[in-house]
């Protein structure tokens, strides 16, 4: 008597597995009968990369007609401009801008200095190309400085009291809320006041520049009297030594 594995069929063959059974073009007997897709016949190339209506051309001849262009204004120049911190930001990107477009080959560097312990000068322009320290090309002259030095009070003033307002919130702990609301309103008073008044400053300073910009461009480029000649103060509105 067989038993029980012995007597149930198959369903993988003989051996135990599946045979290698031919599907497609390279099947047996009628399956396999030949069509126009068979890559025994007819082999498609690959796709092309370029379409027709798009191929590749031969461009025209290149001719270099500037082959000893001049280089932009200003080539080869290095200025610093040094403004005071924070408050003097905005006065130094439209200088910048200014310098920029009349001057588009130059190298325009920036140093913010701390009124507390560097120089007290609101924004000046140096030229570096002649060595340390550099020669100063710009700053307000004596009748320009008189009338920022008024703007400069102002603001002086509103950052005083900006500083006695925020003080009071800090010690407004104790008082009502409608009171502490107030104070807060007065803070906010003060630091609108303040951006006012430091963008009038910033706005004189560059008014400034932009009246003088034609003679810094010509005393920046001229490099025989920036090397030999005497110390350009004439701008700045200050007398030389050499003249006194």
């Amino acid at each position: 008597m067989l038993s029980v594995r012995c007597a149930a069929p198959r369903a993988l063959g003989a051996r135990g597995f599946a045979k290698y059974t031919r599907k497609g073009i390279w099947a047996r007997g009628d399956y396999g009968l030949y069509t126009m897709d068979d890559p025994r016949i007819f082999r498609p190339p690959p796709p092309r990369q370029y379409p027709y209506h798009k191929q590749r051309k031969w461009s025209k001849p290149y001719y270099c007609v500037r082959n000893s262009a001049a280089g932009p204004m200003g080539t080869a120049l290095k200025l610093v401009v040094l403004y005071r911190k924070f408050d003097m930001a905005p006065a130094f990107y439209e200088v910048q801008r200014l310098l920029h477009d009349h001057l588009p080959g130059a190298q325009i560097l920036a140093e913010a200095v701390d009124p507390q312990t560097g120089d007290q000068c609101l924004l000046r322009i140096l030229r570096l190309n002649d060595g340390s320290p550099g020669r100063e090309l710009w700053m307000p002259g004596e009748d320009d400085k008189a009338r920022l030095r008024m703007a400069e009070e102002k603001v002086v003033k509103m950052k005083q009291a900006l500083v006695a307002c925020e003080q009071q919130v800090l010690r407004s702990d104790t008082v009502k809320v409608s009171e502490k609301r107030a104070l807060e309103e007065e803070v906010k008073e003060a630091e609108r006041s303040v951006a006012k008044s430091l963008e009038v400053l910033v706005q004189d300073v560059a008014e400034i520049f932009q009246k003088d910009l034609e003679a810094v461009v010509k005393a920046a480029t001229d490099n025989f009297a920036c090397r030999y000649g005497e110390p350009l103060f004439a701008l700045s509105g200050i007398e030389s030594s050499a003249q006194e």
